[in-house]
């Protein structure tokens, strides 16, 4: 998934909602320094390589968001906060096909993974029910086996305990695995779940510099994952 595009949508939902919640304008300054808080990079349109959004769990920015807003004298909540992004999340899902759309390759990668009988399971930040949602509007929940969301455990991802989880609960051998992500916290996750294959892919959240000095592979796109009988 295009992490760019789905996190930027989701945090300007979030924003307007906090806005509205605060009775203030919709487009103000605060509006840019949530955001910017949240992790948007105004001047690229983009998100920020370490977040919060799209890189930590939910709790996490819920807390980074309420003691940034605390320090600006905006007294709110972490429930009401937690209430915010919850509601964000039950409005994106009208209008998902909105919020998410597949990076490039990712759709023939995953048809040759079920030609080849290679099982894939996907690891998020988002939640699990949201993961399985997400699937089914790309219609890609055929080629998916499972779906893990960042309530499965209480770590952040790249502690690798969520990896760990599904290895268990799917009973997969670490060394069969080939661990694919477009951040630096997917390989450490990979890492910390002692997978040694793991493969850092440059269309998503980061550049080469950021895997630097990590047990893994770079790639440009998925289109350049090649497979073979062997």
């Amino acid at each position: 998934m295009d992490g760019h595009h789905y996190w930027l949508n989701m945090v300007r939902l979030r924003s307007n909602l906090i806005l509205k919640y605060l009775n203030k304008p919709a487009e103000n300054e605060l509006k840019i320094k949530i955001e910017s808080i949240l992790g948007v990079n105004h001047k690229l349109n983009k998100m920020k390589e370490k977040g919060p959004v799209g890189v930590m769990p939910k709790r996490h920015n819920i807390s980074v968001l309420l003691d940034a807003m605390n320090r600006l004298g905006n007294k709110i909540s972490y429930d009401k906060y937690e209430e915010i992004f919850n509601q964000a999340d039950l409005i994106s899902l009208d209008n998902l096909n909105d919020f998410i759309k597949p990076l490039p390759g990712v759709e023939q990668f995953l048809i040759n993974c079920c030609k080849n009988n290679i099982k894939v399971i996907l690891l998020s930040n988002d939640t699990s029910e949201r993961c399985q949602l997400a699937l089914k509007t790309l219609k890609f929940n055929s080629y998916i086996k499972d779906a893990f969301g960042s309530e499965i455990v209480s770590g952040a991802k790249k502690d690798g305990d969520i990896a760990k989880h599904a290895l268990i609960e799917l009973d997969i051998n670490p060394k069969k695995v080939i661990n694919v992500g477009d951040h630096p916290n997917d390989i450490l996750m990979g890492m910390n779940a002692n997978i040694c294959n793991n493969i850092g892919v440059l269309t998503g959240l980061s550049d080469t510099n950021s895997f630097l000095g990590l047990n893994c592979e770079i790639i440009n796109n998925f289109n350049n994952l090649s497979f073979t009988n062997e």
